[in-house]
């Protein structure tokens, strides 16, 4: 009735923007890149939106030509973000959410109107009760994260939330198979835009950094801008130092394992790392079967295909992950209930259109056969029986409304017999049935019994009427009399 949604990962880098959607499994159900025009997007900064949103529009052509709009998990570079990991009390619902914004005003390194603002826990979920709970506050100028907004938009996706790419590269490690998440890790990951350095700790980042290739390239301070394997060797040897002297200072611990995810050759990298650290070194490879540069698109993705319910990660987004998706899902309700109302009665009318060809077919071939039939032998045989019938037929109704006529008439001239008795001799009796009157004459004994007559013909419930004036009566020898009347029936 309501089906669900594929939201998928989409990573807007300074050279292409890429899109991964994951099957329920985990598995990668589609992928598409589309790389971006040079300097459109710099060190996150979008410098052209409309070759932006043009590459977006490209990118969504290619996955989803016929769908609306695609909901994305939307993963924008770290250099965006300033970051600041916080405690919180123990508290429970509302009063939690309300202690956590109260701690991101304090904390918000510019004016808190100018900026979005989210945090999300770090840490496992088993905390003791009354214990202070850590969360990572983020925060972004809304003049940096405007234009994706409206690039997204423009290219037909629809961001369900904006995160930075610690966090899609944290969520990866997570779903790494075979690598122990409770010990702290410290994590540098080498991109095409940067390298990203992550204190990871029970799979949740603490503490974030990126440092672009342009700065890699100006380390040196001799002008050059070509990344040599000295100089990004030192960078990295720098920030690592840093991000270890970090976690000490901080949390008062070491951390002896390293995670290396290099888009190049990982493992070089590693056994710098292992050789001048003294660190348990890992490599993580692609996600599935996707190579290291999907790693923060797939990382997205993961995101995407959590249930609703339980995102309460990190969005950069005027409007909340959950809203934005409720947002989302109505109007693809909408869509698809749309779109099966148009097939049920595209269906419709292609039903009746058929059963309408066939019945005016049936009848062609109908009207063929018996024009065929006509022309047989034997058919004027057939045409002068057929005539015969009607016309026997049209006597027989004839008959019966005669017959149905003749009834009351007849019952009327028993009625005049009848009242005539044995003094009354009817000498002549005529019916004509079309003016419904009889005319009758005769002899009574007397002059009274002729009047009689009449009144007893006049009393009858078939007779209209009865005309026998006084002159039609004539009295003769005897005190007899002759009479004539005109008798009209009903």
């Amino acid at each position: 009735m309501n089906p669900e949604l594929a939201i998928g990962g989409l990573e807007v880098g300074d050279r292409a923007v890429r899109f991964v959607e994951l099957r329920a499994d985990g598995s990668v159900a589609r992928r598409a890149i589309v790389p971006l025009k040079a300097g459109a997007v710099v060190e996150g900064i979008v410098k052209d939106g409309e070759a932006l949103a043009a590459a977006l529009a490209r990118l969504h052509g290619e996955l989803y030509p016929l769908s609306r709009a695609i909901p994305a998990i939307v993963s924008v570079s770290p250099a965006l973000v300033y970051t600041q990991i916080f405690s919180l009390p123990y508290l429970a619902g509302d009063a939690l959410e309300d202690a956590a914004r109260l701690n991101l005003r304090m904390l918000s390194p510019s004016d808190v109107d100018s900026s979005y603002m989210d945090w999300q826990r770090v840490g496992g979920d088993d905390v003791e009760v009354g214990a202070p709970i850590e969360a990572l506050g983020a925060f972004a100028d809304r003049g940096a994260i405007g234009p994706y907004h409206a690039a997204l938009k423009r290219g037909g996706f629809v961001q369900v939330a904006i995160e930075f790419g610690s966090l899609s590269l944290a969520r990866v490690v997570r779903a790494a198979p075979g690598l122990d998440q409770a010990g702290p890790y410290a994590v540098v990951g080498a991109g095409e835009d940067g390298i990203t350095f992550l204190i990871l700790s029970n799979g949740s980042p603490y503490f974030t950094r990126f440092v672009g290739w342009k700065d890699v390239a100006g380390a040196s301070g001799d002008g050059s801008q070509e990344v040599t394997m000295e100089r990004f060797r030192e960078v990295v040897g720098m920030e690592l130092r840093r991000l270890l002297d970090f976690y000490r200072s901080r949390w008062g611990g070491v951390i002896g394992k390293a995670l290396v995810m290099n888009i190049t050759s990982g493992k070089d990298l590693a056994q710098w790392i292992k050789s001048d650290f003294s660190l348990e070194v890992f490599v993580l490879g692609g996600y599935q079967d996707l190579d290291k540069s999907w790693l923060i698109a797939s990382g997205a993705a993961l995101r995407g295909g959590m249930p609703r319910g339980e995102d309460r990660f990190i969005s950069l987004s005027p409007v909340g992950t959950e809203d934005q998706f409720l947002r989302n899902r109505v109007r693809h309700f909408v869509s698809v209930w749309a779109r099966m109302a148009y097939a049920v009665v595209g269906c419709m009318v292609l039903v009746y259109a058929g059963l309408d060809w066939f019945a005016a077919h049936k009848e062609a071939e109908a009207v063929s056969a018996l024009a065929a039939a006509g022309a047989m032998p034997g058919g004027a045989e057939v045409e002068a029986l057929e005539a015969r019938a009607l016309g026997f037929n049209d006597l027989i109704t004839k008959g019966l409304v005669a017959a149905r006529a003749a009834m009351p008439r007849a019952d009327a001239l028993r009625a005049v017999f009848a009242a005539g008795g044995a003094d009354i001799v009817l000498s002549s009796v005529a019916f004509d049935a079309a003016g419904r009157t009889i005319a009758v004459a005769g002899m009574a004994e007397t002059e009274q019994r002729a009047i009689a007559f009449k009144a007893s013909l006049t009393d009858n419930p078939l007779i209209e009427r009865v005309d026998m004036p006084l002159s039609a009566i004539v009295s003769g020898r005897g005190g007899r009399a002759a009479f004539s009347a005109t008798i009209v029936i009903k």
